[in-house]
């Protein structure tokens, strides 16, 4: 079996970016003391400036309260995740809100099972959005799952976005996928970095 762990520290060190990025899931600081985190630590931290936090979607402006480990390496000085708890939260009425029959993969639904049925609240944020055909997730007013397009609104796409596959896949995909509001932090904090490094006004545009 590969260890996309020590795939990825290799690619590193063979590759030395600038910046390295680990986006995972919370217990990839946190499992077995850590030994996960300690492996990147370890071999790339003679290197790199390496810094981890564990971000909540819906504390920088996202829909859900999925967390994900977000660990980053830099060459070109210490990057610090800012600690943003933005309030009110956005909530699942205004992520549903935008979804028209414009959207990729409006009619994309399955039918769920009566007794595994969570219903989703209108009023309050989204639990983590994984396969919800799985749990499965209920719309807030009508006795069905989540579409894919539902499903994508609540992780912060919008109508543009359009996933691929079976039915099953696409609701993977989905559900597997980083939040937008997770990525947008990622890509700015990492942005702002290499400006401050370059100075380079070109690559602000």
């Amino acid at each position: 079996d590969v260890d996309l762990v020590d795939e990825y520290i290799r690619i590193t060190q063979e590759n030395c970016p600038e910046i390295f990025v680990i986006e995972n899931v919370p217990q990839f600081i946190t499992c077995e003391s850590g030994k996960f985190l300690s492996k990147v630590l370890q071999k790339l931290s003679h290197r790199y400036t390496i810094t981890s936090n564990i971000v909540r979607d819906c504390d920088i402006g996202g829909y859900t309260t999925r967390k994900r480990a977000i660990i980053i390496g830099s060459r070109i000085g210490k990057i610090q995740l800012p600690q943003l708890k933005l309030y009110p939260f956005h909530t699942v009425r205004e992520a549903l809100s935008k979804v028209t029959s414009k959207w990729y993969n409006y009619f994309d639904v399955t039918t769920s099972r009566p007794e595994t049925e969570k219903r989703l609240d209108y009023d309050s944020v989204s639990p983590t959005i994984v396969n919800w055909r799985k749990l499965p997730i209920i719309h807030p007013t009508e006795n069905r799952t989540l579409t894919v397009a539902e499903a994508s609104a609540l992780m912060g796409f919008d109508q543009r976005f359009e996933f691929h596959g079976t039915i099953g896949e696409r609701q993977q995909q989905c559900g597997n996928g980083c939040t937008y509001a997770i990525g947008s932090l990622i890509k700015k904090v990492t942005k702002e970095a290499l400006l401050r490094y370059h100075c380079d006004p070109i690559l602000s545009v």
